[in-house]
């Protein structure tokens, strides 16, 4: 019989997910078999901004397999709010009233026997639509005589407005001590989510006298709340769940009007109901991402010391406003950044448009300050003369200065930035890239090296997404299971979870079930979202696990005649060879899991004060976020003649905190780093004139696949937080926050002693050719 030595935390154990994702036994929302299943399809807008004059739905009513065909004149639904702060004025209709304000926008629904009658019945509603004019850029649309979206939409009397929200802070004027002030604009362009998995739900009416939604999504809990209101519903009255999840980025967060709409149908025809939505659909009708322009001044002092910034700040909302609209809150939280800054002023305003609606994408208004601030520093280095590695040391934030309140109002825990970039550095060998780059500068060559820094700081679990559910029990065949609130869709929730439970209790990971996504099941959580689950779900599961390792020694203590200070873990208890407690130095002396959990539940052979079961649940509260931070540098070469960039290298040291898993952790920080590499040089949504998307499809809208990425070069330093018991801060959207705005500084750093000082993202060959030959 051995003891259990040391820990598994901290080591790269392989992922519990991924035998079922590899063979397809998992089942996602579209593999569900329902007996009588409806399918629900959508007539949506082509127009960008219209009045609805008719719809005649009397020839799709009489196609083939039709079983209903809904206007808003026909089912009455309330009005939706896409952020629960907003007012009544902007809420969207799920099928639309009087006039449509962006392309997809639902019209009317159809429900047929099957999908293929329902996409047919589609195309023979017959609408008839007045076009108005169109404003789909958040700066035109503030401007007078701009296209009104919402007439209603009025605010202490002044004249009816696109703008949704404002914040600011700081009334000083920030430059006022420097001697050199520094420019920039700073785009910071729309994505699509484009998961893997499309959007789409199931809804089954009448399951145990219960209406049950499954939907592939980041937050089920969440989506249960709002599907209460829409829909009427007592909680008891609801279920909704999230099987495997393809994928979400931000986008899956939150309700949507289909998941409305569907439900909806169920109840009214008493059958069950799936909305499978399409590709093209889903660049439409799923949330975008980001669409801010950032305007930032720069203060220094002529040696490079920063002495005051003022941002102001223009986000794209969409036609109809949800969380993206909140969005610059996060970035007004994170624009100081890693910096000391004596001085802050910052505006945002977010602003209504005749597009998707926007909502949170991997990093959710913290990237869009991370590439303003690491553009503008790149900006001000050029122009001083400073080395730019050598202008972020000068004004980096100090061991010694936290924990911090920073001007945006966020409670910076720990940092020792340098220590992150000096190991990028390190590893690069930034030195030699600087020669190399000198060289082939000399050389007069066509491909020219281009260097790029990045040094950032982002917040995790932000918002009040600092609480979260936890429960661990252990049942009488010696397995446990873990409850947790956070819904995991790629992430390693399982693997990262387990091993919290086997780290505490000894059980065996293959032992140990996740059950999470799922009302039914659990009674309240956040999501996952805001890179927040470890820190706030792992800390519950590990307190949890803890309180039930404690209990659990008193009850072997009281069976096993021993004192509980001698109580210790076994691999081997027993006479079943399970992992149980023994008493220390006498391995004969042991109990399994199974039979602490059996003796648990006996009143007759635990103690008379002790609660029967061998559980425990809470909602852990690390009282606040953490701050991960990290520093990335890339190194380019761009073709002068063609604008054609590759991607050399890419160093990435990001710290999280203490690490649980440096598999997980490496895996997040690559996937990061692709979608950071993705908005940088690939992808953006566009509009022509009329709002109609030139984009909406994966031949338009460029995503990157493993051929034109490299093997990026990622590692980490720890820097355990005080913020909970595992030190563990986020790591999900790190590698997205520093890898754009380096790449992006490498990109124009290659070409910068060709007289080029900026070029918005994406950065296309075409945009470096045309700022080459600008003139």
């Amino acid at each position: 019989m051995t003891n259990v030595q040391g820990s598994i935390l901290g080591n790269a154990v392989l992922r519990k997910e991924d035998p079922s994702l590899l063979f397809g036994t998992d089942q996602f929302y579209d593999d569900m078999v329902v007996d009588g299943l409806c399918h629900v399809h959508f007539v949506r807008s082509p127009f960008a901004h219209a009045g609805i004059e008719s719809i005649d739905l009397a020839e799709a009513r009489s196609q083939p397999g039709v079983i209903a065909v809904h206007s808003a004149q026909t089912l009455e639904l309330e009005p939706f709010l896409g952020f629960p702060i907003w007012p009544p004025a902007v809420a969207r209709p799920p099928l639309a009233k009087g006039k449509v304000r962006f392309v997809g926008d639902i019209v009317a629904v159809v429900v047929a026997e099957t999908r293929a009658q329902a996409e047919d019945a589609v195309e023979a509603v017959l609408v008839e639509y007045e076009p108005l004019p169109v404003v789909t850029d958040a700066e035109q649309a503030l401007l007078d005589g701009a296209p009104i979206l919402f007439a209603e939409h009025v605010i202490d009397g002044a004249p009816a407005s696109n703008q949704i929200f404002e914040t600011s802070i700081g009334d000083e004027d920030p430059l006022a001590d420097a001697n050199r002030v520094i420019e920039a604009r700073v785009v910071s362009q729309r994505l699509a989510g484009v998961p893997m998995e499309t959007n789409g739900c199931v809804a089954l009416p009448n399951m145990n006298g219960k209406l049950e939604v499954w939907i592939p999504s980041q937050n089920p809990i969440g989506v249960r709340d709002a599907l209460l209101g829409q829909l009427g519903l007592e909680a008891d009255a609801l279920r909704v769940a999230a099987p495997t999840v393809g994928g979400g980025f931000g986008s899956k967060a939150g309700p949507y009007t289909e998941f409305i709409l569907t439900a909806a149908l169920a109840l009214e025809l008493q059958r069950p109901m799936k909305w499978t939505e399409g590709r093209s659909e889903n660049m439409v009708a799923m949330a975008h991402g980001r669409d801010m322009v950032l305007y930032g001044k720069l203060g220094l002092s002529n040696d490079g010391i920063i002495t005051g910034i003022d941002i102001d700040v223009i986000a794209n909302a969409g036609s109809y406003p949800a969380i993206g609209a909140l969005l610059p809150v996060f970035t007004q939280s994170m624009s100081q950044g890693v910096y000391k800054i004596p001085k802050l002023r910052f505006r945002a305003r977010s602003v209504m448009t005749n597009t998707t609606a926007t909502a949170a994408y991997r990093g959710a208004g913290r990237p869009e300050a991370t590439q303003l601030l690491e553009r503008i520093i790149d900006i001000a280095a050029d122009e001083l003369g400073i080395d730019p590695v050598e202008i972020r040391r000068r004004n980096f934030l100090q061991p010694e200065d936290f924990p911090l309140t920073t001007h945006g109002g966020s409670n910076y825990d720990v940092g020792e930035y340098d220590k992150a970039l000096d190991q990028a550095l390190e590893v690069a060998g930034y030195s030699d890239m600087l020669k190399a780059q000198t060289e082939r500068r000399a050389s007069g060559s066509t491909k020219q090296l281009g260097i790029g820094i990045a040094s950032y700081v982002e917040v995790t679990a932000p918002n009040g997404l600092h609480i979260e559910f936890g429960a661990v029990e252990v049942h009488e065949d010696g397995t446990a299971t873990a409850r947790v609130g956070t819904s995991a869709h790629g992430q390693g929730h399982d693997t990262a979870f387990s091993m919290l439970v086997s780290d505490m209790l000894g059980i065996p990971m293959d032992k140990i079930t996740l059950v999470q996504s799922d009302t039914d099941h659990i009674p309240r959580g956040a999501g996952t979202m805001g890179s927040r689950s470890l820190q706030t779900a792992g800390s519950a599961v590990h307190v949890a696990s803890k309180t039930v390792l404690e209990k659990a020694k008193l009850l072997a203590a009281h069976l096993l005649e021993a004192n509980v200070s001698d109580i210790e873990k076994s691999v081997a208890a027993g006479h079943s060879g399970n992992s149980g407690l023994q008493v220390a130095g006498v391995p004969a002396k042991a109990i399994t899991w199974g039979e602490l959990a059996s003796a648990a539940n006996d009143a007759s052979r635990r103690p008379a004060d002790m609660e029967g079961g061998l559980a425990h649940e809470l909602d852990f509260d690390g009282q606040d976020s953490t701050y991960p931070f990290g520093s990335h540098v890339s190194l380019v070469e761009v073709d002068t003649e063609t604008g054609q960039i590759e991607i050399l290298r890419h160093i990435a040291v990001d710290d999280c905190g203490k690490i649980l898993n440096p598999m997980l952790v490496r895996g997040q920080q690559h996937g990061g780093i692709a979608q950071g590499v993705a908005q940088a040089l690939f992808e953006q949504v566009c509009y022509d004139d009329d709002g109609n998307p030139i984009t909406s499809n994966l031949m338009d809208y460029l995503i990157p696949s493993a051929t034109e990425l490299i093997n990026f070069e990622s590692s980490n330093t720890e820097t355990p937080t005080f913020r909970n018991p595992l030190g563990a801060k986020g790591i999900g959207e790190s590698g997205t926050i520093g890898s754009t705005p380096a790449l992006h500084n490498a990109v124009i750093d290659a070409v910068s002693h060709l007289g080029v000082t900026h070029i918005d993202m994406p950065l296309t060959p075409e945009r470096i050719w045309s700022a080459i030959h600008r003139d």
